[in-house]
């Protein structure tokens, strides 16, 4: 159930719990889980012989890893491997060459798909699952959205991961966009260990909103919540809702008056508007000046907000606590 808080305008879920792939559910969702034709038959050209392994299974098992609550790859799977049921469902024959290993997997995806071209098989197979899933459940898959990130760790003759500081250990970061009302991924990226994350989710929503996913609503970590994100968010037309940082120090009156006298400096400029409105003159510096004083002003916003209001602020990021949870979880 959701509502808008007349005070805030910040947007709170009450009386919901997050839609998540736990170990159980992943059984029933391996059985329900269609691959597209055109997926297949790439799947099958990615090899010059008949493979050991049946890539379609391997595809669905790195798919329902996506979807699940495990923290990380290599707990997944360890579970995987214990549950012959599951693998089952999944497509391996277990009879003759039971489960690839975790390097296997790895390179399955990282190399004999590439990085590139996984992203087009993933679009093109949540476009399917996604029609199913919003036809059952009577639901918008996308609308509100989370984003996170966790560490896959390296093997250890992996050279191209790198150490990271946070999580000490030589990993891969995999960066995940969420549909915070069904637990569906809607799009995801792997980079080194040492790379940024708070970078990354940007490129990660933009793509999803070119595939077709509406987002009204996102829940991110301090980490994605740096300005000239913000700003692009509000772009999109995305209201983001993330915890207030102590460090951030903005008066939003300062901010207001800054943005106004670049855009009064602007006036020669193609499609200026003498008596534009406040979205008007937020859209015309962001996209013609500087995302960063926008996407600052933006910030102060949520700093007011949670001043006024703090116990209401702490309620409209609740949804982002859940699925960190969640995400840490590895078996029920």
């Amino acid at each position: 159930m959701r509502r808008r808080d007349i005070s805030t305008g910040q947007v709170n879920y009450t009386r919901r719990t997050l839609i998540t792939y736990r170990p159980h559910k992943l059984k029933e969702l391996a059985k329900a889980l269609v691959v597209p034709p055109e997926v297949e038959e790439f799947l099958r050209s990615c090899y010059k012989r008949d493979p050991r392994y049946p890539p379609i299974a391997v595809f669905k098992l790195l798919l329902l890893f996506f979807m699940s609550t495990f923290h990380h790859l290599t707990a997944f799977y360890e579970w995987a491997c214990e549950d012959t049921e599951f693998l089952r469902a999944v497509g391996f024959n277990l009879n003759y060459y039971g489960m690839p290993s975790y390097k296997t997997i790895w390179h399955f995806m990282m190399v004999r798909i590439g990085v590139e071209k996984i992203h087009e098989l993933f679009y093109v197979t949540l476009k399917v699952v996604k029609s199913k899933v919003e036809s059952s459940l009577d639901v918008c898959v996308g609308r509100s959205a989370i984003m996170d990130a966790t560490p896959i760790e390296a093997t250890s003759r992996d050279k191209e991961a790198s150490y990271n500081g946070h999580y000490k250990m030589r990993c891969y970061l995999w960066s995940r966009l969420l549909c915070a009302d069904t637990g569906l991924p809607l799009g995801f990226e792997v980079t080194t260990g040492s790379v940024h994350e708070g970078h990354i989710g940007l490129a990660i929503v933009y793509r999803a909103i070119l595939n077709g996913i509406t987002i009204d609503d996102l829940w991110i970590d301090n980490k994605y919540a740096f300005s000239e994100a913000i700003a692009s968010y509000w772009l999109f037309g995305i209201r983001t809702h993330y915890r207030v940082s102590a460090s951030w120090n903005f008066s939003r009156g300062t901010m207001w008056q800054k943005i106004f006298r670049e855009y009064q400096r602007m006036w020669r400029g193609e499609d200026f508007k003498a008596y534009a409105n406040y979205d008007e003159v937020l859209r015309y510096v962001a996209i013609h000046k500087s995302l960063r004083i926008v996407g600052q002003h933006l910030r102060s916003l949520a700093v007011d907000e949670w001043l006024e209001a703090p116990d209401t602020y702490r309620e409209g990021i609740t949804v982002r606590s859940i699925i960190e949870v969640d995400n840490g979880m590895r078996s029920e």
